[in-house]
């Protein structure tokens, strides 16, 4: 199951009062089962491999190697996610 929550909700640090916020703000942060977290592209093979039809990329993207080139392309997403939800607020 995936499910997605927002940084600053009430609920979710009450859930997760581990994840700072400010790492929440920076990238996407996965909780696991396992109680541990995954943070940015690390996250991604996590978050791939609960969505049904993706599910298959997520060993690809478990490879280090693969992950190297995807850094700059997430880095450039979360800019551009910020920029977005910055530009949003108050509207």
């Amino acid at each position: 199951m995936l499910e997605t929550l927002a940084c600053e909700d009430e609920v979710t640090r009450a859930r997760f009062p581990e994840i700072a916020v400010e790492q929440c703000l920076r990238a996407m942060v996965v909780a696991l089962p396992d109680g541990t977290t995954a943070t940015g592209i690390d996250a991604l093979p996590h978050v791939v491999a609960r969505l049904r039809g993706w599910s298959c990329l997520a060993p690809l993207l478990r490879l280090k190697t693969v992950r190297v080139f995807l850094r700059p392309v997430y880095w450039l997403l979360a800019q551009s996610r910020r920029r977005v939800r910055c530009d949003c607020v108050g509207a």
